[in-house]
């Protein structure tokens, strides 16, 4: 039963993250001007009221809180800069540097959460990052890396993925031991509403949210929807399997994303499905010893 239902959670977060990229992108491409921090406000907004139903009477006012506030002020701010990386970059080239977070899972999850470190795992990270080279491919590996690291949307993907690390082993420590799978994704989503709405309060640009929700209400509903339950997925799959492998099967959203942002924005996929690929392989070599 439980192999069941981490299949189902897993098969869910893939799917949901694939469309969750698209969202993101189409509520950021009719403003000239930057409103992530908006929009970013918006889709956790609507995040936490669709989760609602599902923790409301579960709720128990705990000390143990404390763990759900700190994850969300690293998520308000990992969440802001992937929200600009896919404003500012293509999807096709942005999404799988997502995965870097998976570099850093294994390095925190080693240190504070006692998982093995393999040389397998190792092996995956290596494949994960000579796929990197073929986002932006150049004369040499070197520089292959280089274009990537030196193009803004990048970095700011890169910086988002290290914050989703810190706060999945946040997630990994406290949504296992204290606290219901729905329950921590409501407060999680709740905390970081109410942390990117200060902060947009402080900074005089709430009107940005009007903006937003005006121009595209649709999406910023689904948008939210979608982030949430692929949340509540990821909740669910680590009460199952160790936070550092949970998320490089994520990584398989990346084809689905590709091939969205090719119908839907006309983006040049052919060499970053080699790119696709090689990620896919080293989540392939990191989950080896939980297949056989």
């Amino acid at each position: 039963m439980s192999t069941a239902i981490l299949a189902i959670a897993l098969s869910i977060r893939i799917i949901l993250l694939g469309f969750e990229r698209i969202f993101l992108k189409l509520l950021g491409m009719d403003s000239t001007e930057d409103k992530s921090l908006a929009i970013t406000t918006i889709f956790f907004g609507f995040g936490a009221l669709s989760l609602v139903p599902f923790a409301i009477t579960r709720i128990e006012i705990t000390r143990m809180m404390i763990f759900p506030v700190i994850s969300s002020i690293f998520y308000s701010f990992a969440f802001w800069m992937y929200t600009a990386s896919l404003k500012k970059g293509d999807v096709s080239l942005v999404t799988p540097l997502y995965n870097f977070n998976l570099i850093f899972l294994l390095i925190f999850s080693t240190l504070f959460l006692g998982e093995e470190i393999t040389f397998l795992k190792i092996m995956g990270v290596f494949s994960i990052f000579l796929g990197l080279s073929y986002l932006n491919k150049g004369s040499s590996f070197q520089n292959s890396i280089k274009q990537v690291l030196t193009d803004k949307s990048a970095q700011l993907m890169i910086g988002a993925s290290l914050l989703m690390a810190i706060g999945r082993i946040l997630d990994g420590f406290a949504s296992v031991d204290y606290f219901p799978s729905e329950v921590y994704a409501f407060l999680i989503y709740l905390f970081i509403t109410i942390i990117l709405f200060s902060m947009l309060a402080f900074r005089g640009q709430t009107d940005d949210l009007n903006y937003v929700l005006k121009t595209n209400p649709i999406i910023s509903i689904v948008s939210g929807v979608t982030n949430a339950f692929s949340y509540l997925a990821l909740i669910i799959s680590i009460n199952y399997l160790d936070v550092s492998l949970v998320e490089p099967i994520g990584a398989l959203n990346i084809f689905l994303a590709m091939i969205l942002a090719r119908i839907l924005f006309q983006e040049d996929i052919t060499q970053r499905l080699i790119a696709a690929t090689l990620i896919v392989l080293g989540v392939f070599f990191i989950l080896i010893p939980i297949v056989f």
